[in-house]
Protein backbone atom coordinates (compact mmCIF):
# COMPACT_ATOMS: atom_id res chain seq x y z
CA UNK A 1 0.00 0.00 0.00
CA UNK A 2 2.86 2.37 0.81
CA UNK A 3 4.53 1.62 -2.52
CA UNK A 4 1.31 2.36 -4.42
CA UNK A 5 0.94 5.74 -2.70
CA UNK A 6 4.52 6.63 -3.55
CA UNK A 7 3.92 5.80 -7.21
CA UNK A 8 0.80 7.99 -7.26
CA UNK A 9 2.75 10.93 -5.81
CA UNK A 10 5.49 10.55 -8.43
CA UNK A 11 2.99 10.37 -11.27
CA UNK A 12 1.21 13.57 -10.21
CA UNK A 13 4.25 15.71 -9.49
CA UNK A 14 4.23 18.80 -11.71
CA UNK A 15 7.00 18.74 -14.40
CA UNK A 16 7.91 22.30 -13.43
CA UNK A 17 8.40 21.52 -9.75
CA UNK A 18 10.44 18.46 -10.63
CA UNK A 19 13.29 20.81 -11.64
CA UNK A 20 13.37 22.50 -8.23
CA UNK A 21 14.42 20.44 -5.21
CA UNK A 22 12.61 22.86 -2.91
CA UNK A 23 9.48 22.80 -5.04
CA UNK A 24 9.63 26.50 -5.94
CA UNK A 25 9.06 27.58 -9.52
CA UNK A 26 10.67 30.77 -10.79
CA UNK A 27 8.33 32.50 -13.25
CA UNK A 28 9.01 35.23 -15.79
CA UNK A 29 6.64 37.20 -18.04
CA UNK A 30 7.69 37.11 -21.71
CA UNK A 31 6.42 37.79 -25.24
CA UNK A 32 4.34 40.83 -24.28
CA UNK A 33 2.02 42.03 -27.05
CA UNK A 34 -0.05 45.21 -26.91
CA UNK A 35 -2.89 46.24 -29.23
CA UNK A 36 -5.41 49.08 -29.21
CA UNK A 37 -9.04 47.93 -29.45
CA UNK A 38 -12.51 49.33 -28.80
CA UNK A 39 -12.51 47.56 -25.43
CA UNK A 40 -9.24 49.15 -24.37
CA UNK A 41 -5.63 48.07 -24.57
CA UNK A 42 -5.44 44.35 -25.30
CA UNK A 43 -2.56 42.61 -23.54
CA UNK A 44 -1.22 39.18 -24.43
CA UNK A 45 1.74 37.63 -22.63
CA UNK A 46 3.34 34.29 -21.82
CA UNK A 47 4.79 32.79 -18.69
CA UNK A 48 8.03 30.82 -18.77
CA UNK A 49 10.00 28.99 -16.16
CA UNK A 50 13.26 30.90 -15.76
CA UNK A 51 15.56 27.94 -15.14
CA UNK A 52 14.30 25.82 -18.02
CA UNK A 53 12.93 28.43 -20.42
CA UNK A 54 9.78 26.33 -20.93
CA UNK A 55 6.20 27.59 -21.06
CA UNK A 56 4.54 27.59 -17.65
CA UNK A 57 0.74 27.24 -17.89
CA UNK A 58 -1.59 27.18 -14.94
CA UNK A 59 -0.35 30.29 -13.10
CA UNK A 60 -1.27 33.98 -13.25
CA UNK A 61 -0.18 37.43 -14.46
CA UNK A 62 -1.31 40.65 -12.81
CA UNK A 63 -0.96 43.87 -14.85
CA UNK A 64 -1.02 47.25 -13.09
CA UNK A 65 -1.04 50.63 -14.85
CA UNK A 66 1.04 53.35 -13.19
CA UNK A 67 0.47 56.99 -14.21
CA UNK A 68 2.99 59.81 -14.47
CA UNK A 69 2.67 60.43 -10.72
CA UNK A 70 3.67 56.82 -10.03
CA UNK A 71 0.19 55.96 -8.80
CA UNK A 72 -1.64 52.77 -9.75
CA UNK A 73 -4.86 53.76 -11.50
CA UNK A 74 -6.07 50.46 -12.90
CA UNK A 75 -5.20 46.79 -12.98
CA UNK A 76 -6.29 43.59 -14.65
CA UNK A 77 -5.69 39.91 -14.07
CA UNK A 78 -4.81 38.21 -17.35
CA UNK A 79 -6.67 34.97 -18.04
CA UNK A 80 -5.05 31.92 -19.61
CA UNK A 81 -6.38 30.96 -23.03
CA UNK A 82 -6.25 27.70 -24.96
CA UNK A 83 -2.81 28.57 -26.38
CA UNK A 84 -1.20 28.69 -22.90
CA UNK A 85 -1.02 32.48 -23.21
CA UNK A 86 -2.48 35.03 -20.83
CA UNK A 87 -4.64 37.87 -22.11
CA UNK A 88 -6.89 40.66 -20.94
CA UNK A 89 -7.98 44.28 -21.50
CA UNK A 90 -7.15 47.42 -19.57
CA UNK A 91 -8.52 50.93 -20.09
CA UNK A 92 -5.99 53.76 -20.14
CA UNK A 93 -6.43 57.47 -20.71
CA UNK A 94 -4.14 59.56 -22.85
CA UNK A 95 -0.63 60.14 -21.57
CA UNK A 96 2.44 58.22 -20.45
CA UNK A 97 1.95 54.95 -18.58
CA UNK A 98 4.09 52.25 -17.03
CA UNK A 99 2.66 48.74 -17.14
CA UNK A 100 3.86 46.48 -14.32
CA UNK A 101 3.61 42.76 -15.08
CA UNK A 102 3.76 40.47 -12.04
CA UNK A 103 3.99 36.70 -12.42
CA UNK A 104 2.35 34.86 -9.51
CA UNK A 105 0.95 31.48 -8.57
CA UNK A 106 -2.59 32.24 -9.78
CA UNK A 107 -4.89 29.23 -9.45
CA UNK A 108 -1.97 26.87 -8.89
CA UNK A 109 -1.20 25.49 -5.44
CA UNK A 110 2.50 25.15 -6.25
CA UNK A 111 4.89 27.56 -4.52
CA UNK A 112 6.38 30.06 -6.96
CA UNK A 113 9.02 32.75 -6.95
CA UNK A 114 7.27 35.90 -8.12
CA UNK A 115 8.86 38.32 -10.56
CA UNK A 116 7.91 41.66 -12.07
CA UNK A 117 8.85 43.59 -15.17
CA UNK A 118 7.82 46.99 -16.52
CA UNK A 119 7.03 48.40 -19.93
CA UNK A 120 6.37 52.04 -20.80
CA UNK A 121 3.52 52.90 -23.17
CA UNK A 122 2.03 56.08 -24.59
CA UNK A 123 -1.65 56.58 -25.38
CA UNK A 124 -2.65 59.47 -27.64
CA UNK A 125 -5.72 61.68 -27.29
CA UNK A 126 -7.83 59.29 -29.36
CA UNK A 127 -7.01 56.36 -27.09
CA UNK A 128 -4.67 54.70 -29.57
CA UNK A 129 -1.39 53.15 -28.54
CA UNK A 130 1.57 55.11 -29.89
CA UNK A 131 4.13 52.76 -31.35
CA UNK A 132 7.75 53.17 -30.32
CA UNK A 133 9.28 54.65 -33.47
CA UNK A 134 12.78 54.90 -32.02
CA UNK A 135 13.65 51.27 -32.62
CA UNK A 136 12.03 51.35 -36.06
CA UNK A 137 14.05 54.41 -37.07
CA UNK A 138 17.27 52.80 -35.84
CA UNK A 139 16.56 49.64 -37.79
CA UNK A 140 15.77 51.73 -40.89
CA UNK A 141 19.05 53.64 -40.59
CA UNK A 142 21.03 50.42 -40.33
CA UNK A 143 19.14 48.94 -43.26
CA UNK A 144 20.10 51.93 -45.45
CA UNK A 145 23.61 52.80 -44.22
CA UNK A 146 25.13 49.32 -43.95
CA UNK A 147 24.56 48.33 -47.63
CA UNK A 148 25.93 51.72 -48.78
CA UNK A 149 29.10 51.28 -46.71
CA UNK A 150 29.59 47.75 -48.06
CA UNK A 151 29.19 48.96 -51.65
CA UNK A 152 31.68 51.80 -51.13
CA UNK A 153 34.26 49.41 -49.67
CA UNK A 154 33.86 47.06 -52.62
CA UNK A 155 34.21 49.92 -55.11
CA UNK A 156 37.39 51.17 -53.43
CA UNK A 157 38.87 47.69 -53.43
CA UNK A 158 37.92 47.17 -57.08
CA UNK A 159 39.48 50.47 -58.15
CA UNK A 160 42.76 49.55 -56.45
CA UNK A 161 42.84 46.21 -58.27
CA UNK A 162 42.18 47.83 -61.64
CA UNK A 163 44.83 50.49 -61.03
CA UNK A 164 47.39 47.86 -60.16
CA UNK A 165 46.56 45.83 -63.28
CA UNK A 166 46.76 48.91 -65.52
CA UNK A 167 50.33 49.64 -64.49
CA UNK A 168 51.54 46.90 -66.85
CA UNK A 169 54.54 44.58 -66.60
CA UNK A 170 57.05 44.11 -63.93
CA UNK A 171 59.41 47.00 -63.14
CA UNK A 172 63.03 46.85 -64.07
CA UNK A 173 65.50 45.86 -61.40
CA UNK A 174 68.91 47.41 -61.28
CA UNK A 175 71.82 45.79 -59.52
CA UNK A 176 75.30 47.08 -59.17
CA UNK A 177 78.56 45.27 -58.79
CA UNK A 178 81.81 46.75 -57.68
CA UNK A 179 85.14 45.76 -59.09
CA UNK A 180 88.60 47.15 -59.04
CA UNK A 181 90.11 48.24 -62.36
CA UNK A 182 93.66 49.59 -62.37
CA UNK A 183 93.48 49.92 -58.61
CA UNK A 184 90.30 52.06 -58.75
CA UNK A 185 86.85 51.10 -57.65
CA UNK A 186 84.44 50.82 -60.55
CA UNK A 187 80.72 50.29 -60.25
CA UNK A 188 78.86 48.54 -63.06
CA UNK A 189 75.07 48.61 -63.23
CA UNK A 190 73.21 45.66 -64.65
CA UNK A 191 69.63 45.97 -65.77
CA UNK A 192 67.37 42.94 -65.72
CA UNK A 193 64.26 42.95 -67.88
CA UNK A 194 61.20 40.74 -67.82
CA UNK A 195 61.41 37.47 -69.74
CA UNK A 196 60.48 37.88 -73.41
CA UNK A 197 61.65 41.46 -73.61
CA UNK A 198 64.76 41.97 -75.81
CA UNK A 199 67.16 44.85 -76.06
CA UNK A 200 67.44 46.82 -79.28
CA UNK A 201 70.72 45.85 -80.92
CA UNK A 202 72.64 48.57 -82.68
CA UNK A 203 72.82 48.24 -86.46
CA UNK A 204 76.27 47.91 -88.09
CA UNK A 205 76.80 49.87 -91.31
CA UNK A 206 79.39 48.54 -93.71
Amino acid sequence: MLLTSALVVVLFVSPASAHHPEGQISLWVSDIQLESTQDGLRIVASLVERDEGTVAPGFGILVEAENENRQIESQVELLENASAQYEGFIELGSGEWVLIFTAHEGPSSLPVIRSSRQQSVTIDETGILVEDEGSNETALVFAIVVPIVVILVLLIWRSKVLRRDSEGGKPEHRTSTESKVNGQDETTEHTSRPIGETLDEPSCNA
